[in-house]
């Protein structure tokens, strides 16, 4: 295997390899990020973000739910209301037992904002569009979950097959810390 087909399988490829490490550098060196890592107190609903809501957010709010009582949901910053979720992560899913056949795409503009959400983006740019759209609201990036950090987690709904699987592997791992950071609370 190249170094390239690393990149590839680990990243989603080289431009979300190059992503990851400016982000990288932007939080670890200039803790630009530090303030999306520290849930809030009185979380009462977790609504997980990210562009389509057909891949990453509507994999995370799923999987989040059969695990964990507190409500939760999900949208996208740049899709409609009423799609589905993306075959192949569907496909991707089923194997990691999250059946997202019943999920539906929530478009920002058509979302509920309630006190009390904590709201869940997979990356930096995801965080300035939904304050630009919703003001100041409790935001983490879900990749201060994961060892090591990773503030960018990269779509993968046009990255190759291997990549899609490590998406939803990464995503799986941050949700599950970010749920023992919950029960604590």
């Amino acid at each position: 295997m190249t170094f390239l087909d690393k990149l590839h399988n680990s990243y989603g490829g080289k431009k979300a390899f190059v992503r990851y490490l400016v982000y990288w550098i932007r939080s670890v060196m200039f803790g630009q990020y530090s303030r999306y890592r520290d849930v809030p107190d009185g979380v009462q609903r977790v609504v997980f973000v990210c562009k389509g809501n057909i891949c990453r957010s509507a994999f995370a709010e799923w999987l989040f739910k059969q695990s964990n009582d507190i409500p939760t949901t999900s949208l996208g910053l740049d899709t409609v209301t009423g799609g589905n979720a993306n075959d192949r992560i569907k496909m991707y899913a089923s194997v990691m037992n999250v059946n997202l056949d019943f999920h539906k795409t929530t478009a920002i503009s058509d979302f509920s904002a309630k006190p009390g959400d904590l709201y869940v983006c997979m990356e930096p740019d995801h965080v300035e569009q939904l304050e630009s759209h919703l003001g100041k609201v409790n935001i983490i990036l879900l990749g201060w979950y994961l060892s090591p950090t990773r503030i960018y987690i990269h779509d993968p709904y046009s990255a190759n097959d291997q990549y899609a699987q490590t998406s939803l592997k990464v995503i799986s791992e941050g949700i599950q810390r970010l749920q023992l950071h919950l029960a604590k609370e």
